[in-house]
């Protein structure tokens, strides 16, 4: 006679937490609009928005950091910072160049003292550029923004987005939408102008079949 034991794991134990593969499950259709707007040879940004706890960081988490090493090859960088965590804009920035010459670093050592040397963003990401590397910078709690940047960052993430001496993709994790996370402006271009928003629900019915 063949005992099954009984499997006594808690999938549930990690609430809270981004949840990853095996039991992050679902979401199919959100994945395609990820990766159809962010790994395209014609890419733009995306803002991913909903309630809290409906998963909006294990979905992006799930498309699109867990898959970096398929895609290294292309030359193409996965940054990941929550902005929650900053205080300020200077924590920011410094946090994001250093994140960014980290994983470049992984890929070819050789650049680390052509960019360290490089103390303005845009001339950073440019030389980026130059190398044929292209930066996908996630910007997880992004309602927090509003609190340690300006409408001059704002216009700064923007033209480090849309530049072709530059241009890198720009994905947001907010409760928020981008237009009420901005500060207001006046003829200035807007920051959510270039962003295709992508809203998070509650699952499908596919998706519930497969939880």
């Amino acid at each position: 006679m063949v005992i099954k034991t009984l499997n006594k794991e808690n999938p549930f134990a990690d609430y809270g937490n981004i949840v990853i593969r095996p039991h992050f499950v679902g979401r199919g259709k959100e994945i395609t609009i990820i990766e159809n707007r962010v790994l395209n040879s014609n890419y733009g940004n995306i803002a991913v928005i909903g309630l809290p706890r409906i998963g909006k960081s294990s979905l992006v988490w799930n498309t699109l950091i867990e898959k970096k090493n398929v895609y290294k090859k292309q030359n193409i960088v996965f940054v990941w910072l929550n902005i929650g965590t900053f205080s300020n804009k200077k924590e920011f920035y410094e946090k994001l160049k250093n994140k960014v010459i980290f994983e470049l670093l992984k890929l070819d050592k050789s650049l680390s003292d052509d960019l360290r040397n490089v103390d303005d963003i845009e001339l950073f990401f440019a030389l980026i550029k130059q190398f044929q590397y292209r930066v996908i910078l996630i910007l997880d709690e992004f309602d927090n923004a509003s609190n340690i940047l300006e409408l001059a960052d704002f216009q700064l993430l923007r033209e480090l987005s849309i530049s072709p001496e530059t241009k890198i993709c720009l994905v947001t994790i907010s409760r928020k939408t981008i237009q009420e996370i901005e500060p207001e402006n006046g003829a200035i271009s807007n920051f959510y102008g270039v962003f295709t928003e992508l809203r998070l629900g509650l699952f499908n019915e596919n998706d519930v079949l497969q939880y």
